[in-house]
């Protein structure tokens, strides 16, 4: 998904009492040379990061809040976070998430995660009958696929992102491409003047050309050697890029699902969470 700003999602762990981590927090290993204390875990984490000590890993296996399943587990990065939060102001305007502003609130207590999760089981069922504009990779006419190491796969797509200015999904020394609430724009380097707005772009033998609306072939000509490109894994491939309606419970799946595990987790061991700029 296109969306630069990446955020850490973490469960506030200090009211969590059972936890293996608890013991090596609160002891103080040594003192910073400006006399702060250091803990032991801080230690552990230079450790780790320096020589690859597994000491945070194998203390973290066992712990009932370890989501992610991995050495500090009970954090990890939630990508999409802005446009999802775009998306439910625009689908949902009542909805708890869409009145977050997260520059002056970013830490949410028990009370605040009570009421953020439950909205959320309300957001899911809203996006799973409404749509969200993307603009979707093709190749050979099949929807062009991410693979992860955990076996699951999605369609490779940029989302909308919920303004009224078109945004750039991709850029080279020729051409920009933009995506907007109507459709997708291409436009010249070295040209500012008017663009159309196209329904899919295509790349063949002949080169790159946009099909609008009501069907009209426009041919790009190469500028600076480059056409206009999309796939930033292969930007040369045969393909397309389709402006289309996805259901906005498929494009915002992996936000949801971080948000969803992460929320019911600090419910019921009632502690809260917090996000922030990684």
């Amino acid at each position: 998904m296109a969306d630069d700003t990446v955020y850490e999602i973490a469960l506030n762990i200090i009211p969590v009492r059972i936890r293996p981590c608890k013991p090596y927090q609160e002891k103080i290993s040594d003192f910073a040379s400006d006399g702060r204390p250091r803990f032991d875990w801080e230690i552990m984490r230079h450790k780790k990061l320096a020589f690859g000590d597994t000491s945070i890993d194998e203390t973290c296996a066992d712990c009932s809040i370890n989501i992610l399943q991995c050495g500090e587990g009970c954090r990890g990065p939630i990508y999409g976070l802005d446009v999802f939060l775009k998306a439910v102001a625009h689908l949902m305007p009542d909805s708890k998430w869409a009145s977050l502003n997260l520059e002056p609130e970013n830490d949410f207590n028990a009370i605040r995660t009570l009421e953020l999760a439950y909205d959320l089981n309300k957001v899911e069922l809203n996006f799973e009958n409404n749509n969200w504009k993307v603009a979707q990779l093709y190749a050979y006419g099949e929807p062009v696929m991410e693979y992860f190491d955990d076996g699951f796969s999605h369609p490779r797509f940029y989302p909308w992102n919920g303004e009224t200015p078109p945004f750039l999904i991709s850029g080279n020394e020729g051409y920009q491409i933009y995506l907007c609430q109507h459709g997708i724009i291409v436009k010249s380097n070295f040209d500012e003047g008017s663009a159309n707005v196209y329904d899919k772009l295509v790349r063949d033998e002949n080169g790159v050309s946009g099909i609008t609306k009501d069907e009209t072939v426009v041919k790009f000509t190469p500028l600076m050697g480059r056409y206009p490109e999309w796939d930033a894994n292969d930007p040369h491939a045969y393909g397309e890029l389709r402006f289309l309606d996805m259901k906005a419970s498929e494009v915002f799946r992996d936000t949801l699902n971080m948000l969803t595990v992460f929320t019911e987790i600090a419910r019921n061991s009632k502690t809260g969470f917090s996000l922030n700029i990684i």
